[in-house]
């Protein structure tokens, strides 16, 4: 086997877990409506399948110039296996939702391994000369994820059942395991350097109280005492967290990165735009299956073209960053994704049709395929050369941790709407439910858009 080809197949390899964690993700909310009537619960403590997944995600990725430094490529794709192996069996077997859930969190670690892990071999192996090439793969693998995700949940809850969700992903746990058994192997010596423990506790702190808040604050057994706590709680740890990095030699994020006004502004516009998507999704799949009595297959096929465009778009829209700019570029992406946000807004006050769906979804999905990418390799340019590693850390647990923001938020918010109702007045909250959802993400892309104003307007 040439060393080309053996590249290829650690990327590959690497990139089937990756794109093993993101497939379910989706597919999860084509199987939402199950997974409540499954186990008898809200909306609320539902989501908690993906929005604390992401958040294990979203942590694990911070951790990863760590654990890259301090173990061999070979140990963490191993160690990812095992663990991916372990959550999708746990999942896959669980009795009552607790057990499903703690699956979903160890299936996180795997998947907040495995992303950092193949780009890593990409940037170690890859010639610049072919790097483009290779980051394409790896970049086609990560969004053909999320966007086939809906159709695969879709047709296993079809022809099987819930559980073999997980159960068939053990197939491309194995392929991946076959590919990647001799192909990845050690880049650099394993360094014996010290964690940031007490960094790594604060922004464990941060993010957790942070969902917790955002998932039971309309919660009719949580008391909001105690979700609006837990959301103080997350603020007033954030400002300790700033302040103890900033003093550390070598913190597990370097906040210094943030005195730069342009990175601050596009990593909170990023974090801001990247709510949506997953949450727009999972408004999309109850709506479809509640509201409009359809089933999960057309609520996949709705999503499908948005999906597959935006996968397609973002590995070729850096391209037109090159030719047209940040500014025309992202600029345009912005325009189209809010756009989609007040049309759905607009629709889901009176009936959203299918066919209004998918077009709506269409407009929406090309605006995310224009901006993620690019919305990141304009905030990391901003940055000196010594920065950028910490810059991209920023961005990369923010698309993260921002798809548990926006599920844990449109499913606070739903619930807030459906508790206690069945019926047609369970069909009308979920409606009005979905509505405000949509209106709520419409706010923060607008906030989102004026941040990249200032930041163009200052570039002139």
């Amino acid at each position: 086997m040439t060393e080309k080809n053996k590249t290829l197949f650690a990327i590959i390899a690497t990139g089937l877990l990756s794109f093993l964690g993101t497939n379910l993700l989706t597919g999860l909310n084509i199987a939402m409506p199950v997974i409540l009537k499954t186990y008898d619960i809200g909306t609320d403590l539902g989501q908690l399948v993906n929005s604390a997944y992401s958040l294990i995600v979203g942590i694990c990725i911070l951790m990863s110039p760590y654990l890259l430094k301090r173990f061999a490529t070979s140990q963490l794709f191993r160690s990812s296996i095992a663990i991916f192996t372990v959550g999708l069996l746990i999942s896959g077997l669980a009795s009552n939702f607790a057990i499903l859930l703690t699956g979903r969190v160890i299936q996180g670690i795997a998947a907040g391994l495995s992303v950092p892990l193949m780009f890593n071999i990409i940037i170690a192996k890859v010639p610049k000369s072919q790097r483009g090439t290779f980051i394409g793969v790896g970049t086609l693998l990560l969004t053909m994820g999320p966007a086939l995700g809906p159709l695969y949940g879709s047709l296993v809850l079809h022809f099987f059942n819930l559980p073999w969700l997980f159960l068939l992903m053990l197939i491309v746990v194995f392929i991946s395991l076959v590919l990647g058994f001799k192909t990845v192997e050690p880049l650099t010596k394993p360094q014996p350097i010290k964690l940031d423990w007490g960094g790594l506790i604060l922004i464990t702190i941060i993010l957790s109280c942070l969902t917790f808040g955002l998932s039971f604050i309309s919660s009719s057994v949580i008391s909001p005492v105690i979700s609006i706590g837990s959301l103080v709680v997350a603020v007033i740890t954030t400002i300790w967290f700033f302040k103890y990095s900033a003093k550390q030699t070598n913190p597990i994020l370097n906040v210094t990165v943030f005195h730069n006004r342009d990175f601050r502004d596009q990593n909170i516009s990023f974090f801001l735009s990247q709510v949506a998507p997953p949450a727009v999704g999972f408004l999309l799949s109850i709506y479809v299956q509640t509201v409009d009595h359809n089933s999960a297959m057309v609520a996949a096929l709705i999503l499908l073209p948005g999906s597959l465009l935006s996968a397609l778009i973002s590995p070729a829209s850096g391209t037109l960053l090159d030719k047209l700019g940040a500014k025309k570029t992202i600029g345009l992406g912005t325009i189209l994704l809010t756009l989609g946000l007040a049309l759905f807004v607009v629709s889901t006050a009176h009936h959203l049709g299918i066919w209004e769906a998918v077009v709506i979804y269409f407009i929406f999905m090309s605006g995310i395929g224009l901006t993620t990418g690019n919305l990141q390799t304009s905030g990391i340019s901003s940055l000196t050369n010594q920065q950028q590693s910490d810059g991209d850390a920023f961005f990369n647990a923010s698309q993260q941790y921002s798809g548990s923001v926006g599920t844990a938020l449109s499913g606070t918010v739903l619930a807030a709407y459906q508790t206690g109702k069945v019926g047609n007045s369970l069909v009308a909250g979920t409606a009005t439910g979905t509505q405000i959802s949509f209106l709520l993400f419409l706010i923060l892309a607008l906030i989102s858009d004026f941040l990249l104003f200032k930041v163009f307007r200052s570039q002139k």
